[in-house]
């Protein structure tokens, strides 16, 4: 998706072509068929996030936090780019996350058990997103996980542009963004079904030199099902 020129002439860019800004909806409906157009390869997979608030980076929620506590800043965003685009930042970030989920957390036996009906680390860190507030020895330390949730739908993703988790919102003040990414475009791609595997790759030198620091696209292709959800996702 380099450098793809908007298709409204009415549709504000910046300078580098990542942010577009068109002019009416309808123009936005252009301009998302043309960047969906634009994808690479013969067989592209383009993904969608949705946020509520334009501002928001693409960062996790444990390196939102952990911008908060290591730098004591109120507000992650504050983070000069210059600090945020070191290598020896991201090492820090993933030392500590590898710190936390090796070392200081990890699921509970009764999840391990329970690995042939689906993935006992995604459970857990799946849990640990979506509820921080359960776990107070997480708070100790740095809480949140790696996890960005993209969707292969547009529609999914537009809907969480809007919602504010309780309902959906909308007027002429309304601000949100909807990331496109084209998967195709940066070349090799770790597509992992297994969380554990993410985890071990993320502890190869290779990975923690930043030799390979390609994305990883996390499938988990088997979860744990039950009634009783909370149950299957306890630490």
């Amino acid at each position: 998706m380099d450098f793809i020129t908007p298709k409204c002439k009415n549709t504000i860019y910046s300078s580098d072509y990542l942010e577009w800004i068109p002019a009416s909806f309808e123009d936005f409906l252009l301009e998302l068929k043309h960047v969906k157009n634009s994808c690479e390869g013969t067989d592209p997979v383009c993904l969608f996030r949705g946020q509520i608030n334009h501002k928001w980076f693409l960062d996790s929620s444990f390196v939102r936090n952990g911008i908060k506590k290591l730098f004591e800043i109120s507000d992650y965003r504050a983070l000069p780019s210059e600090i945020r685009n070191t290598s020896i930042f991201n090492k820090t970030m993933l030392s500590l996350l590898l710190l936390k989920l090796n070392i200081l957390m990890k699921p509970k036996e009764e999840l391990f058990k329970k690995e042939q009906d689906g993935d006992s680390w995604f459970e857990f860190l799946k849990h640990l997103q979506q509820y921080p507030c359960k776990y107070p020895e997480d708070q100790k330390f740095i809480p949140g996980t790696f996890f960005l949730d993209w969707s292969l739908s547009e529609d999914i993703g537009l809907y969480f542009s809007i919602f504010n988790g309780k309902e959906t919102q909308f007027d002429d003040n309304f601000n949100s963004a909807l990331w496109i990414f084209d998967a195709g475009s940066v070349g090799k791609i770790q597509q992992i079904s297994k969380t554990s595997k993410i985890i071990d790759l993320m502890c190869s030198q290779k990975f923690r030199n930043g030799d390979e620091g390609f994305p990883l696209l996390f499938y988990p292709e088997k979860q744990i099902t039950n009634n009783i959800k909370i149950k299957n996702q306890l630490i």
